[in-house]
């Protein structure tokens, strides 16, 4: 609906045998398409800089992570400005889930204040593993705060005029109360699923936490976008940017809320993640002889398989490379 959606010089030089009106613009194909793969690799050498060196600045390990959750946020809230159509939802879960697998392994793949809130709150209760500091979640919620104002912005920018720009908003036939339910629903829903699938210790390594993750979104959006639809503070504040709308306090009150819930939640249901003798315990309730080594083997696997999931890249001690080639030797 905006460019024909060729993301490829090739596919975009195929105008030319359409007649001179079509192939005028022929070079934006080749122009748009090159500088974003230039783009790309660009932040491919900073954010992923252990492919590429051993060390790093410390200024480094935290802008990586930093900069993942902001691009990651601000191409999420650009899918939101203008995904029109009955299959917007599907376009939003998607775009999410990409970005999830993408950088999930260098930041954690929050991009979701809330999700970060529920990350955090699960380090206070006393996690074993993949920590996240309040100092580097803080750094999160400004990249993401930043990344929804770009992707705000670029929407408007590709769109040509910002009443074209889609943005979560409550509609005049639906009441605060309402909305604020809502969204503490979605957004519990949505940080109950990042918490079991992509932080638990009997869930790591697994490769489906990304498509779990968007298409919670998805059916989120199906179900209470028409209501409020947001379940992001970053993504409602697209409203304030776009529209000058002052009822984003809603996103920032009730989807924290619902992220810190999903954490006491998770915290109740899922012991083995903060108690460090409960591998060895599970191990000896099952007749295993050599229980406790063979629970540390297995948490050591579980967990580099998993690599830095939960925004523990720049905290960590050991790359994520180190931590899988360690689980091979065990």
């Amino acid at each position: 609906a905006i460019s024909g959606g060729a993301f490829n010089p090739a596919v975009g030089t195929m105008s030319l045998l359409y007649g001179t009106e079509p192939a005028w613009d022929v070079w934006a194909y080749w122009v748009a398409p090159l500088c974003g793969g230039a783009a790309a690799g660009g932040f491919f050498r900073v954010v992923a800089w252990r492919e590429c060196q051993d060390t790093a600045s410390t200024a480094l390990e935290v802008l990586a992570p930093c900069l993942v959750e902001l691009v990651g946020t601000a191409l999420l809230c650009f899918t939101v400005g203008t995904a029109q159509g009955e299959l917007a939802p599907l376009a939003i879960g998607a775009m999410l889930m990409v970005m999830v697998y993408m950088g999930g392994w260098i930041s954690g793949g929050h991009f979701n204040p809330a999700v970060t809130l529920a990350v955090w709150a699960r380090s206070l209760f006393g996690a074993t593993h993949g920590v996240l500091s309040w100092k580097q979640a803080a750094y999160y919620v400004v990249a993401q705060i930043a990344g929804a104002i770009l992707g705000a912005l670029a929407a408007w920018g590709a769109r040509g005029e910002r009443t074209a720009v889609l943005f979560p908003a409550r509609s005049e036939t639906t009441a605060v109360g309402e909305a604020l339910l809502g969204e503490f629903l979605g957004t519990f829903l949505l940080a109950y699923v990042v918490l079991h699938t992509a932080t638990a210790k009997r869930t790591s390594g697994n490769s489906f936490f990304g498509l779990a993750i968007g298409m919670t979104v998805t059916a989120m959006a199906c179900a209470i976008g028409p209501v409020s639809g947001a379940f992001n503070p970053a993504v409602g504040t697209m409203g304030l940017i776009i529209d000058g709308r002052t009822d984003l306090w809603m996103y920032w009150l009730a989807c924290p809320l619902g992220g810190f819930l999903a954490a006491v939640c998770f915290r109740i249901q899922s012991a083995e993640d903060f108690e460090a003798a409960a591998p060895a315990a599970e191990a000896a309730a099952e007749g295993n002889v050599n229980a406790e080594s063979d629970a540390d083997a297995m948490t050591t696997i579980k967990a580099a398989g998993k690599g830095p999931w939960v925004g523990q890249e720049g905290v960590a001690a050991a790359p994520f490379v180190e931590e899988r080639d360690m689980a091979v030797e065990v």
